[in-house]
């Protein structure tokens, strides 16, 4: 289990279960991850506490949340003395089915208070929790209003309402908005003028159904109703206020009439009178998305799960325009199947995400740290010098620095430092084009060090190298010592490798081909002066991919290429 600033780490304890469904930061920037755990599927299940810090360390053991039954947790919530968890405790009373549970931690992660807010009446559930204006909470999620001990529909949308000490208020059922098969809230989200929006599902039947959005008043009474449909399953997940005054809803959609459901994420967005401007239904193939976030230039960001049934579940994160513009998307995962169900912002601008991966039939915990880019790497600067003959004292200075993309949409940039007092030169994202070799002339010849700092979202990684200016007569030195075709490129079956130049015949030097998120996806020793060498690139998935050629003490020459037509 690594501790690095950007990874991909499983927690694990004995053989028991471990559903990651809430994930907050604790208030020494920690991660808390929360959920059920269980010895299978379907019973003995007791909420954890899972601490991790910023490196991916466990910063504290897997903890029970002791409970006199079985107990589900489903949200959370950071408060002034801690945090707060919700979700289902069975076999109360008569209500053999459940009821919402509370459960209220302090910063070291004990139990202040625990207790039943659902009505012991029906069976009930807590999907989600916000914070009141009060400091209490609101509590949203589902209530089956009839004999509990009769397994079946329907369900309706269920409130509870909280002081800060855990006490009710006020709980609501609302029955005429959406008397269907199956109806609940998933999400809360006050809303700008007063009140809150639950987001949620109304299904007419176990299979088919809209998305739900329910404007609800301070004391409970609905507002009003809005429904989004196109004729299939359609889920309300999630919505987030966007900076003109509309929303994004995320939820999933299918086909009802192609069994199994090929479902896949449905992104809508909705202006401020909540009447729909554009929609994605291409994402997260497969699966849904299950997270977002939106940063202050008004991008979108998602999170959740792609199966495409050939293979196992991948986690998937995109980054979407305001006008609904795919800008990129990133997967992750194992040969299992890997699971996203939170996602918070990091400090560094990145991105934390909460889930878990089936291994061995047994959930394990997962967290996953990304940078702005949504990448697992760190740029690491690197550059050769030489000087090229084209005038006297002009020096070239060839970048073989990685992980740092200055083309891609929000990608990295690279400052140069002649070592002469001249200005730097800037180049990359939000900069002009960076060339394949930078020159710079030097009023007089002596000893300099030239410093190259490349920088990705927040990270930055710096080279000093000192070399030595004398004057040749201009077209003596023309080109580098040595150098690395790589051909064609675009490429879509074969890359031709040739290294030539004035290295020994007999040294050998290591290619290795790199995809987006900085994995090698090919190695091959190469001979320099040793001819043309195919590479078969036919299985690689298209896209931006980045090479390095080292020899045994250096790296030689970088680049990139593009497989299967892509541009970025």
């Amino acid at each position: 289990m690594g501790q690095t600033k950007y990874f991909y780490n499983k927690y694990t304890t004995h053989n028991e279960h471990l559903w990651t469904m809430v994930m907050l930061y604790d208030h020494n920037g920690n991660f808390i991850l929360s959920g059920p755990a269980g010895d299978n599927f379907f019973n003995s299940y007791l909420p954890f506490v899972l601490v991790v810090n910023q490196t991916g360390a466990l910063a504290d053991s897997i903890d029970r949340i002791q409970t006199v039954a079985n107990a589900t947790i489903y949200g959370g919530v950071s408060t002034e003395q801690g945090y707060a968890l919700v979700g289902v405790i069975d076999s109360v009373q008569n209500n053999s089915n459940g009821a919402a549970y509370l459960y209220l931690l302090d910063t070291g992660h004990q139990v202040i208070n625990q207790k039943i807010v659902g009505s012991t009446q029906y069976t009930n559930h807590a999907q989600t929790v916000c914070r009141t204006p009060d400091g209490g909470f609101l509590l949203g999620g589902e209530i089956q209003p009839y004999d509990s001990t009769v397994v079946g529909p329907p369900t309706h949308p269920y409130l509870i309402r909280l002081d800060p000490q855990g006490n009710v208020l006020w709980d609501t059922i609302y029955y005429n908005c959406c008397t269907t098969y199956y109806s609940r809230i998933n999400e809360l989200l006050p809303a700008p003028d007063g009140g809150y929006y639950g987001i949620g599902t109304r299904n007419s039947n176990f299979y088919f159904g809209d998305a739900m959005l329910l404007k609800i008043n301070e004391d409970g009474s609905l507002a009003w109703s809005k429904f989004i449909s196109y004729g299939h399953i359609e889920t309300g997940n999630n919505m987030v206020l966007m900076p003109d005054g509309g929303y994004i809803l995320m939820g999933a959609v299918a086909n009802h009439d192609d069994f199994p459901f090929t479902q896949s994420g449905l992104i809508v967005k909705l202006n401020a009178n909540l009447e729909e401007e554009w929609r994605r239904v291409d994402l997260f193939e497969g699966y849904r998305p299950v997270n977002i976030i939106l940063t202050d230039d008004g991008n979108i960001f998602l999170s959740g799960g792609q199966d495409l049934l050939s293979s196992s579940l991948d986690v998937e994160l995109c980054k979407i325009s305001p006008s609904g513009q795919l800008l990129w998307q990133r997967f992750y995962g194992s040969s299992q199947d890997d699971y996203a169900w939170a996602m918070l912002p990091a400090s560094d601008g990145g991105f934390v995400i909460g889930g878990w991966v089936m291994e061995d039939d047994t959930a394990r915990v997962t967290v996953l740290k990304v940078n702005c880019m949504g990448l697992l790497t760190e740029p690491q600067a690197a550059f050769s010098t030489y000087q090229t003959g084209d005038s006297p004292l002009e020096v070239g200075f060839q970048n073989l620095s990685q992980y740092v993309y200055p083309d891609s949409i929000d990608g990295g940039y690279y400052v140069w430092d002649f070592g002469d007092g001249s200005p730097p030169f800037v180049c990359g994202q939000g900069y002009g084009a960076c060339p394949a070799l930078v020159t710079h002339d030097y009023a007089t010849q002596g000893q300099y060090a030239a410093t190259l700092t490349a920088f990705v979202c927040t990270d930055t990684a710096t080279v000093t190298q000192q070399f030595s200016v004398v004057p040749t007569a201009v077209g003596q030195v023309a080109v580098p010592t040595y150098h690395i075709s790589v051909l064609p490129n675009p490429a879509s079956e074969v890359l031709h490798l040739e290294a030539v130049g004035a290295l020994s015949s007999s040294h050998e030097l290591q290619f290795s081909l790199y995809d987006a998120m900085g994995r090698a996806v090919r190695r091959l020793a190469l001979r320099a002066n040793g001819g043309s060498v195919c590479l078969d690139i036919a299985d690689l998935p298209q896209g931006l991919y980045f090479w390095t050629c080292y020899s045994p003490d250096a790296v030689l020459q970088s680049g990139r290429v593009v497989i299967g037509g892509l541009g970025f």
